[in-house]
């Protein structure tokens, strides 16, 4: 018997990790004062026993939880792959692009924005989109100039939204090492 519980522990350890596994999600300025807003009417209401302020941090509370629920929606199934010209040069730009599917069946997503990591830092490459219908590809190019000459590596991509209500940023990072 305890073969089966330490098995199921480890499935389940491993389904979590997967979900979990790097995400990370920042707090943005607006997001910072609704939970200090929240944090304050949690206060009221616990000093005064008045009701209706127990039902605004109810609502509040779940603004909070409803955006986290449905930003991982709109980041999940979001596939990308980036393909890279075979050289670059110092000082001359070079054109990558992305493919990017909407893997899900009848769910969009919205706010999605791109940015390569590469020697331990973001290169911003102006990839946003408002909306990505499901089912839907498409590939983007963007131009890098390169101030160094030598190996690039680059570490992966990292999809960000800040959907629904801009509280927060969530993002995973999609891990693939290369080398240019």
């Amino acid at each position: 018997m305890p073969e089966k519980k330490s098995k199921k522990k480890s499935i389940t350890r491993e389904f979590l990790l997967k979900i979990f596994m790097n995400r990370s999600i920042i707090i943005k300025k607006e997001g910072k004062i609704f939970i200090l807003i929240a944090l304050g009417v949690g206060i009221a209401a616990l000093n005064s026993g008045n009701n209706l302020l127990y039902l605004l941090l109810a609502l509040l509370l779940s603004i909070i939880i409803v955006s986290g629920i449905l930003s991982e929606q709109s980041i999940r199934g979001i596939i990308v792959t980036r393909t890279m010209p075979n050289y670059s040069f110092k000082n001359k730009s070079s054109l990558f692009s992305y493919n990017i599917l909407n893997k899900k069946i009848f769910i969009s997503s919205y706010l999605i924005r791109i940015v390569d990591i590469f020697d331990a830092k973001e290169l911003d490459s102006n990839i946003f989109f408002i909306r990505i219908p499901p089912k839907f590809k498409k590939q983007v190019s963007y131009n890098i100039i390169f101030s160094k000459s030598g190996l690039v590596t680059f570490e992966g991509t990292k999809i960000s939204t800040s959907f629904p209500f801009g509280l927060i940023i969530k993002d995973i990072l999609i891990k693939s090492k290369s080398e240019h």
